[in-house]
Parts: C-alpha cells; structure tokens; sequence
C-alpha cells in the first residue's frame, strides 16, 4: 500500500493501542494486577503486528514509531487535566519505548521477519526485553536488577505470542483492506475517521474517569 494509507494504518493502529491502554490498562492499574506492564506491552505489539500485516507497510519501523506517537499521545491528553504527573508520564515513555525497539528488532531483523517464520516470536521476545531493560534504566535503577528479573521472562513469552497472533491475523486482512483502499476508497477513509475518532474520544475520556 502507499504511504498515505499505511500512515493512517499507523494512526488507527496507535489510536487503538491508546484507547486499549486507557481502558484496560487503566482497569488492571486500579486493580494492581501483577503483571499489567507486561499484559499490556504484549497487547501493545500484538495491536501493532497486526497493523504490519494488514497494512504491509515499507518503512515498517517507522510504521511502528508512528503508531507508538501516536498511543503515547492520547496517554499524553491526560497532561491537560492532571498536569506532568508520573503515572501519565511513565507510561507515555513505555509505550514510546516499546514502539521505538520494536522498530529497532524489525528493522535489524528485516526481510527475515516474515521469510523466516520463528523470527517472528523472536521478535516479540527481543523487543520485550528490550523495553524492560529500557525501561528499568530510566525509571528503576534502585531495584534494576530485581525488576528486571522478575518482569523480563514474562514480558518476552507473551510478547512473542502477541507478535506471532497480531501478525498471522493481519495477514488474513491485508487483502481485504488492499481491495477496500483500491474500490472504495471513500469508504476506507470514512471507516478510519471513525475508528480514529471514536477511540481518541472513548480514550480519553476513560483515563480521566479512571484517575
């Protein structure tokens, strides 16, 4: 697909991600689900990988760095109520750095991504690790070794099977929204005003309720 509808796959990916964070994320939060940082990372990559596959895009790291903005933007919608507080700001740098090594395990792994079918997990165990060990540095130095230990493993094994279940999933759709994008093309463009919209607004309102 051209750029133009792989960005806005890239934004209704993102648009996604924030609405699930903000729902979700912000529920198992309030409950103090163990666990909810890698819950929610695995479904992050799972929401992307699944952009990927529909939308095949040809820069796919900056695919994923867009949608990665884009999450952590409407996270960021929360500055306008709450100010710079650290449970806004926190998990507008996870979501940013799970975007940003994504796109980094992508772009080294390159055409054997899809060619080579267990690179696809692997993907997903690379960048989960990649994101707790980024994560820990910045925000967990006091306890560097005890968090990441304890949130690695977990992170690693559901992130792989968010990856491998987002991008075999997309794959089933990429025809379909190709034929859209090529037939009905007015169609498309309505569909992701609205599935954009609608998440930003559900989104935003929820993580306000929630906090």
């Amino acid at each position: 697909m051209g750029k133009r509808y792989c960005l806005i796959g890239a934004i209704i990916v993102g648009s996604l991600w924030g609405l699930l964070e903000a729902t979700l994320g912000g529920f198992l939060h309030l409950i103090h689900l163990p666990r909810t940082g890698a819950i929610m990372a695995a479904l992050g990559y799972s929401i992307i990988s699944f952009g990927m596959g529909t939308f095949k895009p040809k820069n796919p790291p900056g695919f994923v760095l867009a949608a990665g903005v884009t999450a952590a933007a409407m996270k960021g919608a929360d500055i306008l109520w709450f100010g710079p507080q650290r449970f806004v700001i926190n998990p507008m740098v996870a979501i940013v750095l799970e975007s940003l090594v994504l796109g980094v395990v992508v772009y080294g792994l390159g055409r054997y991504f899809e060619e080579v079918k267990v690179t696809i997990p692997l993907a997903g165990v690379l960048s989960a690790s990649g994101w707790v060990l980024a994560f820990a540095l910045l925000f967990k130095r006091a306890q560097l070794g005890r968090f990441i230990l304890g949130t690695a493993p977990c992170s690693a094994l559901f992130a792989a099977v968010g990856v491998t279940a987002g991008y075999l999933a997309g794959k089933y759709l990429h025809s379909p929204t190709a034929v859209l994008v090529q037939v009905r093309r007015e169609a498309f463009y309505a569909l992701s005003s609205v599935v954009i919209v609608a998440s930003w607004v559900i989104g935003v309102a929820a993580s306000v309720g929630v906090h």
